[in-house]
């Protein structure tokens, strides 16, 4: 008699979303996950930046020294030739991971003379690797 009624009346529903709405905001509920955002604050969002290099920077494989640096900060993005004999690259990453990476790319690979560096902020990209874009 009793457990018919728990159920007719509603209390078994009641009890459910009990359940889940603490374990949902880590109420009463003993086996809800606790969350402290304090403890845990979250990483810089990254920052997207864009250089443009002048100098004897094309036929000296500047393009895949500029890759291999990038894939080992774990930078996201490109680098292309210009027409004009320039190298632009856009690159995505951390403060500190894009401040390495603007200091390799003014010292470039050893057959390379950079002579002009600019640096330019940008607009988020949606990037997943750094590519070499001809």
């Amino acid at each position: 008699m009793l457990y018919s009624s728990f159920f007719r009346d509603g209390a078994w529903r009641s009890l459910a979303a009990r359940t889940v709405r603490d374990r949902e905001v880590g109420g009463s509920n003993p086996l809800a996950p606790i969350f402290q955002t304090s403890a845990f604050p979250l990483p810089n969002p990254p920052m997207t930046r864009r250089y443009i290099l002048s100098g004897r920077v094309q036929g000296v494989g500047f393009r895949y020294f500029v890759r291999a640096g990038a894939l080992e900060l774990g930078i996201l993005g490109w680098v292309r030739n210009l027409p004009d004999g320039r190298v632009e690259a856009l690159a995505q990453g951390d403060e500190a991971g894009l401040r390495e990476f603007a200091q390799r790319l003014e010292q470039g690979p050893p057959l390379a003379r950079v002579d002009q560096l600019r640096e330019f902020e940008a607009a988020e990209a949606d990037l997943r690797s750094f590519t070499i874009e001809r």
